[in-house]
């Protein structure tokens, strides 16, 4: 998943066994492996209907203990993928921490995932929506068409000490499973007929939601309530295309595709909201007449959307008029992993 995801399955797991418990040393440097399975799913993103790892994937190997507040005094080291798909692994400089701190794993790795203490609550802190940039607007790649980018999303496990068994000095978690940090949009992006030239390409979608419309940030799993909260910071996502694909030879069967990844919330994108399409010749803004209520309240849940630009979007240049008016945001059918 370093590039791409095509469908769920779950991996094979289990590739160590020991009946020890773990040991507690204090601080210095321990080696770890945790092995860790994909959400099970039925549907695919595509026709290659599988999910894998690529290879060269990390995690983030969360430690902390009460005097972990508000993102202090906590520790976020990275395991690299070896040889074995779903195996990471990887020797963490402890620090003022021990074995007895393990809290969670978080793919991809980010430094920016945490563990935190917050009064009576404890919670794996996950960054969601991207690379943020310094006006807060969060960044997004996808490098192929319907092919989504396995390091925008975020799965997350809890892990406690007792999941740790030590073989040969080295702390072994197995066959722990991953569940969904994020959700997800799919845009359906298509012209045919309207006044796109024929070579215009597909640069970038993004979202500009108007206040108190936060898509993106952090998103919080309540280890002691088995739920999500959110310290949305950014209204403004944007998702960019590696590959050129142009606009308007297509239509709904073969439009563009493209993921967007947000948080795991029912919102409301209110009115003055605005979507726009960039490709490489010009913009196309479409403002939110009203409000939208967009529901992705169940984590793994993508909701499909249909963008269509021969209903006419206004095309904004500096030195060209607006060649199209208006929009249609059609909602397509809304797809939702099992659970």
């Amino acid at each position: 998943m370093k590039k791409y995801l095509l469908s769920f399955i779950v991996l094979a797991s289990a590739f160590f066994a020991c009946n020890k418990t773990a040991e507690t040393p204090g601080g210095g440097v321990a080696g770890f492996s945790v092995s860790v399975n994909i959400p099970d799913t039925k549907v695919s993103f595509d026709d290659g209907c599988q999910l894998y790892w690529e290879g060269e994937e990390a995690v983030s190997l969360l430690f902390g203990n009460d005097n972990s507040i508000d993102g202090n005094n906590r520790l976020t080291a990275r395991l690299e993928q070896g040889d074995k798909f779903g195996v990471f692994s990887g020797e963490v400089d402890l620090g003022s921490f021990s074995p007895d701190h393990l809290r969670g794993v978080v793919y991809p790795y980010n430094p920016d995932h945490f563990y935190r203490r917050n009064g009576a609550s404890y919670r794996i802190v996950m960054q969601i929506g991207g690379t943020m940039d310094e006006n807060k607007k969060y960044h997004q790649i996808q490098y192929r068409d319907n092919v989504l980018n396995g390091d925008n999303i975020a799965l997350f496990s809890v892990l406690y000490p007792e999941d740790a068994v030590v073989e040969n000095g080295k702390y072994i978690i197995d066959g722990k499973q991953f569940s969904w940090g994020c959700s997800l949009v799919r845009f359906n992006i298509y012209g045919k007929g309207s006044a796109l030239e024929a070579d215009e390409v597909l640069k970038s979608v993004e979202i500009a939601a108007q206040s108190g419309s936060s898509i993106a940030g952090r998103q919080e799993w309540k280890i002691e309530a088995g739920e999500f909260i959110w310290n949305g910071v950014s209204n403004n996502v944007q998702v960019e295309m590696q590959e050129p694909y142009t606009l308007a030879d297509r239509d709904a069967e073969n439009g563009v595709k493209v993921f967007m990844t947000l948080m795991s919330r029912s919102f409301t994108l209110k009115q003055g909201t605005v979507l726009t399409i960039h490709t490489d010749k010009g913009d196309y803004p479409y403002t939110f007449p009203a409000d939208l209520a967009f529901d992705l309240s169940k984590p793994g849940h993508v909701k499909k959307v249909g963008i269509d630009l021969s209903a006419s979007y206004p095309y904004i240049i500096p030195s060209d008029p607006n060649k199209l008016p208006s929009a249609t945001w059609i909602d397509e059918d809304v797809w939702t992993p099992a659970s």
